[in-house]
């Protein structure tokens, strides 16, 4: 969302001192900085060469080589011109034809909640690490001999219907084997307290709990409702629209979660008559999920300039299950990606991690294919092209984050952050150079932020951590019927 920022250095500093009490840092755009030291004569920082680098940048196409100094690309083209700037000090890697991408940008998750969701912050509880309560006891003990004194152990995923003994466990259970550390673990029903400030949410979610709001009803019955206060559908809609009003004219950009249409259809003419009724700057509204949005809610979103973020994670996730929710018809057009470019609406990717694992890989792959995790394919007519869906996760991304001018594409004066596959996603031309399948197992090697190399595959280390966090069960192994269960 549009804001004034710290830069990402200021805001680990800010992390890291926060404990000792303070920190002065100077505030302002994210990219004034940036393109400040654009400017800088002199040698590299870091230079890769000898790669296919999409940059992403209108009709550059495909490059060979970067350079970055002081956090911002300070040259992209063919190795001659990139390597004349390779200095003394200069940290030099060889691509050897590997794939290249603008950071990728995940355009709708919850950050916090996913870093407190995996190790050392997390116990796993999921069912395919524990079968008992006994099994929990166990957990809760090991993650107590590593704790400090009084700490809190927090645990996620734990389903009593898969425990042997058939309940949930209570503090009898758990009491004895932490004493001293207060204990919260959270079930496959992931209703927090959270303050969301400018996200608003309209709705549930159309799986099998039904609770999006439907134009029409679900097999089984059900139409679903709004979350808003009211004792009927308009009053609830009319509530969400005085709620969308009054943030708008403060100014602020506006995320609403919204997955069924009839749900999206309200917000959609909430964000068209709080435009209508005070046009201020550029705020760029969009709709979070937007599963059902149809063609013509699309294009009122394109018309008064708002976006739409997809989720492409979850359409993998529960495709093979949502016949039997909304029928056939509607299951197929659920994340509709073609038709939402075809109505010119600002198409983002998002994983809406921890519902699910943070991997766009297999959002890309999902986007491509349109296929469940039985391989089937849900709604072929909904595909888009690998251009089109690199777009949703950079330039309209940033898009997205009033960001475009210094983040989703590589060249002079943009952020200095990578993302290097370990392998060739695409031709030297762009055009997909592998079997669509196989990109969720694409290996990144390096993940570059602010010019300074944050991931390095080689290091054995980071391999390890990175495992560790792939491993845990809300992410390897999530089951489509206990996402969002009570939502």
């Amino acid at each position: 969302m549009a804001s004034n920022a710290v830069s990402r250095r200021q805001l680990m500093r800010v992390a890291a001192v926060g404990a000792m009490g303070a920190a002065a840092l100077r505030t302002g755009p994210a990219h004034a900085a940036r393109d400040a030291g654009s400017g800088r004569g002199g040698a590299a920082d870091l230079v890769l060469y000898g790669g296919r680098i999409l940059t992403m940048a209108g009709g550059a196409g495909v490059a060979r080589a970067i350079a970055i100094k002081d956090g911002v690309v300070v040259q992209v083209g063919d190795d001659a011109s990139v390597r004349r700037l390779i200095g003394r000090r200069t940290e030099v890697v060889a691509l050897r034809g590997r794939t290249v991408l603008p950071g990728i940008n995940d355009a709708h998750l919850h950050g916090l909640r996913t870093g407190l969701a995996l190790p050392p912050y997390n116990v796993d509880v999921g069912e395919s690490a524990v079968g008992s309560i006994a099994d929990v006891a166990r957990q809760i003990a090991a993650a107590v001999a590593q704790a400090g004194a009084g700490a809190w152990i927090r645990g996620k995923g734990w389903n009593e219907t898969a425990f042997a003994e058939g309940r949930p466990p209570t503090r009898h259970d758990l009491d004895p084997v932490s004493p001293g550390h207060p204990v919260a673990l959270l079930n496959v029903d992931p209703r927090w307290f959270v303050v969301t400030g400018v996200k608003l949410r309209a709705d549930g979610v159309p799986i099998a709990s039904r609770t999006a709001w439907m134009r029409e009803p679900y097999a089984g019955g059900g139409r679903g409702g709004l979350v808003t206060i009211g004792s009927t559908d308009e009053e609830k809609a009319a509530e969400l629209t005085a709620m969308i009003a009054l943030v708008h004219r403060a100014g602020l950009q506006i995320g609403t979660h919204a997955t069924g249409d009839a749900a999206i259809d309200a917000v959609a003419a909430a964000y068209a008559e709080a435009i209508r009724s005070r046009r201020h700057g550029d705020p760029r509204h969009y709709v979070i999920h937007g599963d059902f949005a149809w063609p013509e809610t699309l294009r009122s979103l394109a018309r008064h300039g708002c976006g739409v973020s997809l989720n492409p994670n979850i359409k993998h996730l529960i495709a093979d299950t949502q016949t039997g929710v909304v029928g056939d018809a509607r299951a197929a057009y659920q994340t509709p990606y073609r038709s939402a470019l075809r109505a010119r609406v600002m198409v983002t990717s998002a994983s809406d991690s921890p519902n699910v694992a943070p991997d766009w890989r297999q959002g890309l792959e999902t986007a491509l294919l349109r296929e469940g995790r039985s391989g089937a394919v849900s709604g072929p007519d909904e595909r888009i092209g690998l251009d089109e869906a690199l777009r949703t996760y950079t330039t309209s991304a940033a898009w997205q984050d009033h960001a475009e001018r210094w983040k989703g594409s590589l060249r002079r004066g943009m952020a200095g952050d990578l993302c290097v596959l370990d392998g060739h996603l695409t031709d030297e031309r762009g055009r997909l150079a592998m079997d669509a399948h196989e990109i969720s197992d694409l290996p990144v090697a390096l993940t570059v932020v602010d010019g300074a190399i944050a991931y390095d595959a080689s290091d054995p280390s980071a391999r390890a951590a990175a495992a560790e966090g792939r491993a845990v069960s809300w992410a390897s192994r999530p089951n489509p019927a206990h996402m969002c269960a009570s939502c």
